[in-house]
């Protein structure tokens, strides 16, 4: 019998829509992956912006979205954009374009969390960046005319602010903070037993079906 250990009840309902589910045990225990890099939740004055790219992403589309950032924003706010450490064969094209456009370009390597203190919102399209920052108390948005579908129900669930240009940003943040921030559970179950580490519920939980074996 295979086991999965899942990060919330979200995910859990994700992936019996696929199927998933169906195909051995399964039991929430939290993400492993954040439960040293989870931040407080602190509203903060909107300073910076976090621009996340992937592979799904052009690059007409990527020129179109840093140039809208400057025109719109008159360097009110720093721009960080980091493309998807899977896209190698574009890392310097895009780096090229922060230079174009003078903003600052992020290592495809550095993890979102070392951003969090300069950077309040993350833009993306459809992205499991948007989960990222979520953990790491930063408000997830998209451009509606950049977010197509909605795998991961984060538009639905209220989760991903959609907007229609950088003008709405600063409004969106200061209207949506504090809501948005009040669900961050519902994607990861640690967050309501911080105490108890996913690692440690998954390796007691390994240790008991070696027991058994």
């Amino acid at each position: 019998c295979s086991y999965s250990f899942l990060d919330s009840e979200t995910q859990r309902h994700l992936y019996k829509k696929e199927g998933v589910t169906d195909k051995g045990a399964v039991q929430v225990t939290g993400a492993v992956r954040y439960e040293n890099r989870i931040r407080g939740v602190e509203y903060r004055k909107l300073k910076g912006i976090f621009i996340c790219f992937n592979l799904l992403d052009s690059l007409a589309l990527i020129d179109s979205i840093l140039a809208r950032s400057v025109k719109e924003t008159r360097a009110k706010y720093s721009i960080f954009v980091k493309p998807h450490p899977g896209d190698s064969n574009r890392f310097g094209t895009i780096e090229q374009l922060c230079e174009k456009y003078q903003l600052k370009y992020v290592s495809p390597l550095d993890d979102i969390s070392n951003f969090a203190g300069q950077a309040q919102v993350l833009l993306a399209g459809c992205s499991g960046a948007h989960i990222d920052a979520l953990m790491y108390g930063m408000c997830p948005m998209s451009l509606s005319s950049w977010y197509e579908g909605d795998y991961y129900g984060l538009v639905a669930g209220d989760v991903v602010q959609l907007i229609q240009s950088f003008y709405d940003i600063s409004k969106r943040y200061d209207d949506s903070f504090h809501k948005v921030m009040s669900m961050r559970h519902r994607y990861n179950k640690h967050l309501l037993k911080s105490e108890i580490l996913p690692s440690q519920i998954i390796a007691n939980q390994v240790n008991k079906l070696n027991d058994i074996d």
